[in-house]
């Protein structure tokens, strides 16, 4: 019988197809538990698809386990076979050039040996595996075991001796022999295209999604279209934070914890039932109690170390008290006081009664909201009337207007007892959170449909939330800024120019820079006071500013000068864009030119201290030949009335009238201070909105 009639080859690609399945799976098995295990319930991300207790999770597992196994033992199996296969074709006479005769003398062996070892040996540049069978033929032939084992089994090393369960990768499954080879040729190239199949198709069905997800920081196409469908270039402040307030998916999340307070009150009142009236604590006075009752003890010579001892008891447990009350917050079994169940509490009710009080609840003007209705168990209801839409609104109106509450004394009063309603005030800081990714969201999405008037609102309104003030506040807010760092953040503009780099002119189409030099006024004695109040704090200044961002904008209007027209166009294709219908985008077409932004750059400065530095702006010359002038509104995202403007005027040609290449250089966007930052990090961007 042949060796390859002894060898189960048949066997040999049905280990292979295990091995690939018992891969795709621990691979698929693998990505279920990183998603399951990063996945935060309270993101905006979708829940993970397979949870890790889902019946398919354990299907894949079990069929992950069946493959190893089969694999495993497929292996083991083959690799016996190869073992049992050696032993057989063994023989130490011919290895070494000896007849049975000559085997006989050991002298003769032992030179026959040596001869064999010297032309085999690894280091003259022969086989390793031929130098062991030498070996092994030696130890046949003159080591008495190895004899016995020889004649008894046909192999110096005894009987063969494989695993039942091998799961190291064979050699014969990397580089296979004869018609096996084919097979599993065709098994290989079968997988990787599966596996490229997979890829691709996956990357082509995320694609849109991934990119909106960029573009929008999480925030649902849904929610993005109706911004852009209630939102309009002549939007004011106040409305755009209106639209933040009441898109979809934000009354749905004010709703969901409405809801969940509602059964923590119920829960709560019914606590206070089933607890029993305190018992009066007469017997259980102390002597300190007694004392501070006005009791006169004639008793003069009273044991004064009794008085201590119960002074002392008592410090005891007022600590032991104290402790437990933090660890029961820690653990979460404390009880959070609430609105309207304990008495002095303050929350959501009297937020709002504050408000009304000062005239600021409800709002004037609703805008859009007046003459919208929406859902509420099943009916059509106001917006004032929608609890969660309800919510947001007042929760709105409180921040803009959070000067005046932040220093009300019976807020301050509640403060300091801790009697504040948690379920409110965090979930206030939730609802910012959200409000400001959403108007990054909708920054963005006026940027794509090219409105000047409407990405300068939202930056101010950026500002003024961040702030907790509105619009009529800039000579207020200026008036505690400087108090606070003698001077006003501003940033000056020093020189400035426009060219396309290695180019005489500009072209249509080139890849154009605008260069600006400019200063921040206020970076030494914003540093000397941060540096003061970091101090007094007991915070080291070096890691406290290593959090430290300023933003700006850069706001650019490419205006003709020799003509008229757009020197650009909304680009539909655009998944923010994509939501909007054809009226929602005509309001935006129907703008003048002087309004139509051309580009729009976000400046992050991450070190305070830096006075001055260069800025570099990136962009696409205007695809129509003319002269234009380049107004560029610069504006902060964190302080009001710090805004300025400056243009360049620039000749652009027509490209096909002059003798060069056409630059295919990607567009890109150059917007940090500092030039070494801008070589390391590349692309810089904008800082999302707290």
């Amino acid at each position: 019988m042949s060796e390859a009639d002894e060898i189960p080859v048949h066997l040999m690609p049905v280990a292979a197809l295990l091995g690939m399945v018992a891969l795709t799976c621990a691979a698929r098995a693998g990505y279920i538990i990183y998603v399951n295990l990063t996945y935060e319930p309270l993101s905006r991300k979708p829940a993970p698809a397979i949870a890790l207790d889902s019946n398919p999770f354990m299907l894949l597992c079990g069929v992950l386990v069946a493959c190893l196994a089969g694999y495993g033992k497929i292996v083991a199996t083959i690799n016996e076979a190869y073992a049992k296969s050696e032993h057989a074709l063994f023989d130490p006479f011919d290895l070494l050039g000896l007849t049975e005769a000559d085997a006989s003398d050991k002298a003769v062996v032992t030179s026959a040996y040596r001869e064999m070892a010297k032309i085999h040996h690894p280091d003259k540049g022969g086989s390793q595996e031929m130098f062991m069978k030498i070996q092994y033929a030696y130890e046949a032939l003159t080591d008495e075991l190895g004899m016995q084992n020889f004649q008894k089994y046909g192999h110096p090393d005894g009987p063969v001796s494989v695993p039942s369960f091998q799961l190291a990768l064979p050699s014969w499954l990397i580089f296979p022999e004869g018609n096996v080879a084919v097979i599993m040729l065709v098994l290989y190239l079968a997988m990787f295209a599966g596996i490229a199949y997979i890829v691709v198709s996956q990357l082509n069905k995320k694609e849109p999604e991934v990119k909106a997800t960029m573009d929008t920081n999480t925030v649902s196409l849904d929610d993005l279209g109706y911004l852009g469908k209630v939102l309009s270039p002549t939007s004011s402040h106040f409305e755009v934070l209106l639209a933040i307030a009441s898109t979809p998916e934000n009354i749905v999340w004010a709703q969901d914890n409405l809801d969940k307070i509602e059964v923590m009150r119920k829960e709560a009142i019914e606590e206070k039932k089933n607890v029993k009236p305190e018992s009066k604590k007469k017997e259980s006075m102390t002597f300190d109690e007694l004392d501070e009752g006005g009791w006169d003890d004639d008793d003069e010579e009273e044991d004064e170390s009794a008085k201590q001892a119960a002074m002392l008891a008592k410090k005891a447990e007022e600590e032991k008290a104290r402790h437990m009350e933090q660890l029961k917050k820690a653990t979460g079994q404390a009880k959070e006081p609430l609105e309207g169940i304990d008495e002095g509490v303050v929350g959501h009710a009297w937020v709002q009664a504050t408000l009304f009080e000062k005239g600021h609840w409800p709002p004037k003007n609703l805008y859009f909201l007046k003459d919208q209705k929406f859902d509420y168990k099943g009916k059509k209801v106001s917006a004032l009337d929608q609890p969660g839409l309800q919510r947001n609104l007042q929760m709105t109106m409180g921040r803009i207007n959070s000067r005046m509450l932040n220093t009300h004394p019976e807020l301050l009063a509640a403060g300091e007892k801790k009697l504040l309603d948690q379920t409110y005030f965090k979930n206030n800081l939730e609802y910012r959170s959200r409000a400001g990714v959403l108007l990054e969201a909708t920054l963005r999405l006026a940027i794509c449909l090219n409105s000047y008037s409407l990405t300068k609102t939202i930056v101010e309104a950026v500002a003024q939330f961040k702030i907790g003030c509105t619009g009529d506040n800039v000579e207020w807010f200026e008036g505690v800024i400087k108090r606070e760092y003698g001077c006003l953040p501003r940033l000056e503009i020093k020189e400035k120019k426009i060219e396309t780099p290695g180019e005489s002119e500009i072209a249509t189409g080139d890849l154009c820079c605008m260069e600006v030099d400019l200063e921040r006024t206020h970076a030494e004695k914003f540093t000397t006071r941060k540096i003061e109040m970091f101090k007094k704090q007991g915070i080291p200044p070096q890691v406290a500013f290593q959090s430290f961002r300023e933003g700006w904008w850069f706001l650019v209007r490419a205006q003709r000068i020799d003509g008229e027209g757009k020197p650009n166009e909304i680009d539909k294709e655009s998944p923010l864009v994509a939501k909007l219908d054809s009226e929602d985008l005509q309001k935006f077409e129907d703008v003048n030119a002087d309004d139509s932004l051309f580009q729009a750059w976000p400046m992050l400065v991450r070190n305070i201290a830096q006075k001055s530095g260069r800025v570099k702006l990136q962009f696409k010359a205007p695809s129509v030949a003319g002269k234009y002038k380049f107004v560029v509104t610069v504006m902060s995202q964190e302080f009001l009335g710090a805004d300025d403007e400056f243009s360049l005027e620039a000749q652009v040609v027509d490209i096909e009238t002059l003798d060069r290449e056409v630059k295919t250089k990607g567009e890109q966007i150059g917007m940090v201070m500092n030039p070494n930052q801008a070589k390391e990090e590349g692309e810089a961007k904008a800082e999302p909105v707290d």
